[in-house]
């Protein structure tokens, strides 16, 4: 179940609007996989209250609070979250990362859009096409994907496309470039 507290939108109203103005709402449900949930540490600061670390490998679209509220349920009991680092992020991972000081003394990459985006799936399209995209254009959806990253025939990125919801069997822009 995905959280009150979170972006997801029903009827183009994003979830946490709906618990600020203290609004009931079915709350959507998402199937989600949990690959991989390894318990690290555990600390109990008294009798009423233990304190669990665990590393998890998630699928997108995974909540870690609900994650965390469905544990607590199976163990008859409640819980919460107290922090969260999130260790990876697509193909990016939390040792790969600069620190402020890093930063501050010039020491850090600077990724290109390109290779943020690298594993999207990434469709080279003809100049009508390209046209098409760069007015904003709705396209045929002939994709099995969530986004589709479009390029020209020289490389240069052009729009990020998603289903459309009025209509699955078309695409609309996402993100341009």
């Amino acid at each position: 179940e995905v959280p009150i507290y979170s972006a997801v939108k029903i009827n183009g109203k994003k979830l946490y609007e709906y618990a600020r103005e203290g609004k009931k709402v079915v709350l959507p449900k998402r199937k989600v996989d949990i690959k991989k949930i390894e318990l690290i540490d555990d600390v109990i600061y008294d009798e009423n209250k233990t304190i669990f670390k665990f590393k998890c490998l998630v699928s997108k679209g995974t909540y870690i609070r609900s994650l965390i509220k469905d544990i607590a349920f199976k163990l008859n009991t409640v819980g919460c979250m107290k922090s969260l680092v999130r260790t990876k992020q697509g193909s990016f991972k939390l040792e790969d990362v600069s620190t402020l000081e890093d930063i501050t003394n010039g020491k850090y990459k600077l990724y290109s859009i390109g290779e943020v985006l690298k594993d999207l799936y990434t469709v080279e399209v003809d100049n009508y096409l390209k046209n098409k995209i760069m007015n904003g254009c709705l396209l045929q959806n002939r994709y099995s994907e969530e986004k589709i990253l479009f390029k020209d025939q020289d490389g240069n990125l052009l729009a990020i496309y998603k289903p459309y919801e009025k209509d699955k069997t078309k695409i609309k822009p996402y993100k341009m470039f």
